[in-house]
C-alpha cells in the first residue's frame, strides 16, 4: 500500500524530481542583478544590495529526507514578525528557488530558514534580484482564455485597478456537468446553458474586484476551437458543444459595448477583434497565459492571438506583457502547497530560451479571501446544485463525494483552484511589448521540436 501511495503522490509530475531546475536570464542591468548570498543549515547572510528589487529569488540546492520521499516538503522563511512557507515537488532533490520578494521593502542582511522533509548543506547560493516597471498607476489588460482564468491567474494583480478582462471564449466544452438537469434531451441544451452561465461570470464576477462589468467584454468564440480556428484562419468554426457557429450569441451577453460587424467564428476574427480592444484600452500591461508553460491548447493560442494583434498594432507605448500559467506544462500540481503558501519559479528544463524578467505579486490576507469568492462565484468551480428528485443512489454519490473532497481538500490530492489559484502571490514572467515576435517565433519552434 505504501508503495501504491507514493507512486499516486508522484504521478502527477510529468519530470524528474531530482533533476535541476534550469533557469537563464538575459542579463539586463537594468532589470537582473545577480548577488552571492550565504546559505547555513539555519539562515541565511545578505551581502550589502546596492539597488531597488521587486522580486527576488534564492537559488539553493536542496535534498529530500527519508520523510520528504512521502511527505510535502517545505522551507519556512523568517525576517522579523514575517514568515512565510514555500513548498516542493515531493522527493525534490537538486537546485530549486526561494521566493524572498516579499520581504522587497524589508531590507533584510539576515534570514532564517528551517526546513520540514528537506535539507541542504552550506552553501553560496545565488540572489535574482528583478527590478520591474511600477504597476501602480497603470493600465491593465488581463487576457482570460475561459471564464475564471483571469481570477485564477491574477484576481489580487487586477482588483481595484485601472483594469480591464477580456475573455475570449464562451467557456462550454468540458464534461457534461449540466446534462442531469435536462434527462432526455440534446447535451447542447446542456451546454448551452454552460456557456451563458459562464458568460455572465465572466463579465460580473470581477466586480469583487472593484472592476465594472463595462470593463468586461466576453469575445464568445467557442471553447475548444482556438487550434483549429489558427490552423485555418478563414475557415467558420462551428461549437461541437452547442452545435452553433453564432459568436455573437454569447456575445449580446455583454455590458459594455463591442463590435459584432463581421464577427465569425474565425482566427482572422478573433486577431482583429483583440487588435480593437488593444486599440480603444491602450494597456500600459496585458496579462495573458504563456503559450509555452500552460499545457491547454486555448490558452496557447490565446496569447498567440494576442501577440499577433500586438504586433499588428504595435503600440508607440513601452509596455510590459505579463504571462502567467494556470495549467503548468509540467505538473498539475504547480503550484505547490497548501492554500496560502508562496509561490517560486517552477519546474523549468529548457524552454523557454527567451526569460526576460519575473514579477511576483503578493496579496493580502483580505485580497486572498476577496479571490476565495471569485472562485466559488465561479459555476464551472463550485458544486452543482442539489436536484429535487435525488435518487438513494444519487445521495450516497453525493456523499461519498464530499468525504473524498474533505479528505482532498487543501492536500497534494487537492488538485482544485482552490488550493492553487489561492497562494500568497502570482506570479508572471515578463517581457516588454517588443519581444511578441520573438515570442511568436519561440512557440513556432516550441512546437515543432517539442
Amino acid at each position: 500500500m505504501t508503495i501504491l501511495y507514493i507512486r499516486h503522490l508522484k504521478s502527477e509530475y510529468w519530470y524528474d524530481v531530482k533533476a535541476d531546475y534550469r533557469y537563464q536570464f538575459e542579463e539586463d542591468p537594468d532589470v537582473l542583478h545577480r548577488t552571492t548570498a550565504k546559505i547555513s543549515k539555519d539562515y541565511v547572510l545578505f551581502p550589502p544590495i546596492p539597488v531597488n528589487w521587486d522580486t527576488g529569488f534564492l537559488q539553493i540546492r536542496v535534498h529530500p529526507t527519508l520523510s520528504g520521499e512521502i511527505n510535502r516538503p517545505f522551507i519556512e522563511v523568517s525576517h522579523g514578525d514575517k514568515s512565510f512557507r514555500q513548498y516542493f515537488e515531493i522527493g525534490a532533490e537538486g537546485i530549486r528557488y526561494i521566493n524572498l520578494s516579499s520581504l522587497s521593502d524589508h531590507h533584510p542582511d539576515k534570514v532564517l530558514i528551517k526546513g520540514r522533509h528537506i535539507s541542504w548543506e552550506s552553501q553560496d547560493g545565488q540572489l535574482l534580484l528583478f527590478r520591474n516597471p511600477t504597476i501602480s498607476g497603470k493600465k491593465i489588460l488581463v487576457v482570460s482564455p475561459h471564464p475564471d482564468d483571469a481570477e485564477i491567474a491574477a484576481f489580487g494583480f487586477y482588483s481595484n485597478r485601472d483594469s480591464y478582462v477580456v475573455t475570449i471564449t464562451d467557456g462550454s466544452a468540458g464534461a457534461a456537468r449540466y446534462s442531469k438537469y435536462f434527462p432526455g434531451q440534446d447535451k447542447a441544451a446542456s451546454y448551452q446553458l454552460k456557456a451563458k452561465l459562464r458568460v455572465i461570470d465572466s463579465i460580473t464576477v470581477p466586480m469583487i474586484g472593484g472592476i465594472s462589468p463595462v470593463r468586461c467584454y466576453n469575445l464568445g468564440y467557442f471553447d475548444g476551437s482556438l487550434e483549429a480556428m489558427h490552423n485555418s484562419p478563414e475557415r467558420e468554426n462551428t461549437s461541437k458543444y452547442t452545435k452553433t457557429s453564432d459568436v455573437t450569441r454569447s456575445r449580446k451577453i455583454n455590458v459594455a459595448a463591442l463590435s459584432d460587424s463581421g464577427a465569425k467564428a474565425t482566427w482572422n476574427s478573433l486577431v482583429t477583434d483583440l487588435s480593437i480592444l488593444l486599440k480603444k484600452i491602450n494597456p500600459d500591461i496585458i496579462v495573458t497565459p504563456h503559450p509555452i508553460l500552460d499545457s491547454n491548447r486555448d490558452h496557447e493560442y490565446s496569447s498567440l492571438a494576442v501577440l499577433e494583434a500586438l504586433e499588428r498594432v504595435k503600440p508607440e507605448k513601452k509596455g510590459q506583457i505579463f504571462l502567467y500559467s494556470n495549467h503548468y506544462v509540467h505538473t498539475n500540481r504547480y503550484p505547490f502547497g497548501r492554500r496560502g503558501a508562496t509561490t517560486s519559479l517552477p519546474p523549468l528544463f529548457s524552454h523557454p530560451k527567451r526569460l526576460k524578467s519575473v514579477y511576483s505579486y503578493s496579496l493580502t490576507t483580505q485580497q486572498q479571501v476577496e479571490k476565495v469568492f471569485a472562485l466559488d462565484a465561479m459555476h464551472d468551480l463550485r458544486e452543482l446544485p442539489l436536484e429535487g428528485d435525488m435518487t438513494l443512489a444519487d445521495m450516497w454519490n453525493d456523499i461519498l463525494h464530499d468525504i473524498l473532497h474533505y479528505i482532498r481538500n487543501d492536500s497534494d490530492f487537492d488538485l482544485s483552484y482552490y488550493r492553487k489559484g489561492i497562494h500568497a502571490n502570482e506570479l508572471f514572467m515578463v517581457h516588454p511589448f517588443s519581444d511578441a515576435a520573438n515570442l511568436i517565433a519561440e512557440y513556432d519552434e516550441y512546437r515543432k521540436t517539442g
